[in-house]
C-alpha cells in the first residue's frame, strides 16, 4: 500500500522537474530504434543528474496535462529486464531502471524509476543518428529538458556530485565503525543489486507459469554470494555449476539442468534459466518449476508444492503440506547450494540463503506416505506466507547440511503451530534420501 501511494503521488505531481518528465502513451518496441533511444537519452540524462522517473501515459497539453493512460499492448510491452538490456547497450556504467505499471482512475500508466548515478558518471557509448552521440555525457538541463553537458558549470556540478556520493559512502562506513566497530562485508548496494535481480526474476518466472490463476501453494528459494559483481561467473562455469547442483535423490532434482535439452534449459542474456510446465511425469498434475541463476551468482527457484497438484489428481480438495517432502526439500536446497558454489568461491564466502513457502492460510501438516503420527488438521497453518533466511560462510552451509535443513524444518512447523514437532524423524527422512544411489 506504501509503495502504491508513493507511485500514485509521482503519477498526479503534475509538474515536470529535473528529477520528473511525463510522456505520451507508446509501446516498447526495440525494432523501433529511433523511439526507444528517445527514452535511452532521458534515463541517461536523469541518472547522471538527481536520479527521478519517467512517467509514460500522459499528454501534455497548452494548460497542464492529459492523463491519457496506455493501452494493453503498451503496456505489456514495458518491462524492466527488456529496459535495461536496451539501456545498456547505450551505457557506461549500466543503469539499473525499475519499471511500475500504475492503474488510476480505471486507466494504466508506467513509472520508469531511474537511479542516480553512484561514483561515476555514465557516459553514452554508441552513436544513434539524430538522437544518441558516443563519449557523450547528458545531464537535465535548468528547462527540465535531457542534453549533452556543454558548459563547464555543468561538468562541475557533475564532478560536485560524483566526489558528494563518493563522500557519503565513506560517511555510512565511517559511521558503521563508530558504532559497531567493524563495516560490514556487504554494502547496502550490493543487497539492493542482488534484489532487484531476485524481482527480475520473479517477474520472469511469474510471466512463463500458466498456473498463476489456479491458487497453488509455491516453494521458492533463493541464494546468493553477498558482494555483488554483475560479472562474477562466465556462462559456461553457469552451466558447470548448475551440472553439480542438478543431483537426483528423490526422482527428481532440486534444479533440473541438461546444457543438451535447449528447450527447457538454455541460455539468456545475463545468465541461464530453465523452466518446466508440462505435466507431472509421475502424477500427470500440473507442474511447474522456473529458476535462474545469473551471472552474479544469485540463483532462484520457484515451484508448485507437489503435494497440491497430486491430491487435486485424486480429487482432494484439502491443503496440506507433505512432512516428508519439507524434510527433503530443505535438505536439497542446501545440499545444492553447497554444490553450485563449490570450488567456484572460497570457502569462507557468505552465502545468503532464503527457503520462502507460501499458499499456507488453513493448510495443515500431514504425510502423503501415510506416516501414522499425522492425521490432517492436527496441526495447521494461520499465515499465508513464510520465510527462513540465513548468511553465513560456504563452508559452514557444506558442513552442516542436515543441521541446517532442520533449522528450516523448526521454523516452518513452529509456523503450523507444531511447538515440539518431530525433529528426530525429519532427521530419519533426510539420513535415508541421503544414503540413496544418485541417479
Amino acid at each position: 500500500m506504501k509503495n502504491k501511494t508513493k507511485h500514485l503521488d509521482i503519477l498526479l505531481r503534475k509538474e515536470e522537474t529535473k528529477e520528473l518528465d511525463y510522456k505520451g502513451p507508446c509501446i516498447w518496441n526495440p525494432k523501433d530504434k529511433a523511439s526507444c533511444c528517445e527514452l535511452v537519452k532521458d534515463i541517461l540524462a536523469m541518472a547522471n543528474t538527481l536520479g527521478g522517473y519517467l512517467v509514460i501515459g500522459v499528454n501534455e497539453k497548452d494548460h497542464g496535462f492529459e492523463f491519457t493512460g496506455m493501452s494493453n499492448e503498451q503496456l505489456a510491452s514495458f518491462d524492466t529486464t527488456k529496459i535495461n538490456q536496451f539501456t545498456n547497450n547505450y551505457s557506461d556504467p549500466p543503469i539499473n531502471t525499475t519499471v511500475y505499471k500504475v492503474p488510476y482512475e480505471n486507466r494504466n500508466f508506467v513509472i520508469i524509476s531511474v537511479p542516480k548515478f553512484s561514483d561515476t558518471p555514465h557516459i553514452c557509448q554508441k552513436d544513434f543518428p539524430g538522437i544518441l552521440s558516443e563519449a557523450t555525457v547528458y545531464a537535465r538541463t535548468d528547462n527540465n529538458e535531457s542534453a549533452p553537458i556543454k558548459k563547464s558549470s555543468d561538468f562541475r556540478l557533475l564532478i560536485e556530485n560524483a566526489i558528494k556520493n563518493r563522500s557519503d559512502q565513506l560517511l555510512t562506513s565511517f559511521r558503521t565503525i563508530l558504532k559497531h566497530g567493524i563495516v560490514e562485508e556487504e554494502t547496502a548496494s550490493d543487497e539492493d543489486q542482488f534484489l532487484i535481480q531476485l524481482d527480475l526474476a520473479k517477474k520472469r518466472g511469474d510471466d512463463l507459469n500458466p498456473n498463476l490463476d489456479k491458487n497453488y501453494g509455491y516453494r521458492e528459494t533463493v541464494f546468493y554470494p553477498t558482494i555483488f559483481t554483475e560479472t562474477t561467473f562466465e556462462i559456461d562455469q553457469l552451466q558447470k555449476m548448475a551440472e553439480k547442483g542438478s543431483v537426483n535423490y528423490t526422482g527428481w532434482p532440486f534444479i533440473y539442468f541438461n546444457r543438451h535439452d535447449t528447450v527447457q534449459s538454455y541460455i539468456v542474456d545475463d545468465g541461464i534459466e530453465t523452466c518446466l510446465s508440462a505435466p507431472h511425469p509421475f502424477h500427470g498434475g500440473d507442474s511447474y518449476h522456473f529458476w535462474k541463476f545469473y551471472r552474479s551468482g544469485l540463483l532462484y527457484s520457484k515451484e508448485i508444492l507437489d503435494e497440491d497438484s497430486y491430491l487435486r489428481t485424486k480429487g482432494d480438495t484439502d491443503l496440506i503440506l507433505d512432512f516428508e517432502g519439507l524434510c527433503l526439500m530443505a535438505a536439497k536446497t542446501i545440499d545444492c547450494m553447497a554444490r553450485v558454489y563449490s570450488d567456484e568461491l572460497p570457502n569462507d564466502t557468505n552465502i545468503q540463503l532464503i527457503f520462502r513457502l507460501t499458499g499456507l492460510e488453513n493448510r495443515s501438516i500431514a504425510s502423503l506416505s501415510g506416516h501414522s503420527m499425522f492425521f490432517r488438521g492436527s496441526f495447521l497453518s494461520k499465515v499465508k506466507e513464510t520465510e527462513y533466511k540465513a548468511k553465513m560462510p560456504l563452508a559452514e552451509w557444506s558442513a552442516g547440511i542436515t543441521d541446517y535443513a532442520l533449522e528450516i524444518c523448526r521454523h516452518v512447523f513452529l509456523r503450523f503451530n507444531w511447538l515440539e514437532p518431530n525433529i528426530a524423524e525429519c532427521n530419519e527422512v533426510i539420513k535415508k534420501m541421503f544414503k540413496r544411489k544418485l541417479q
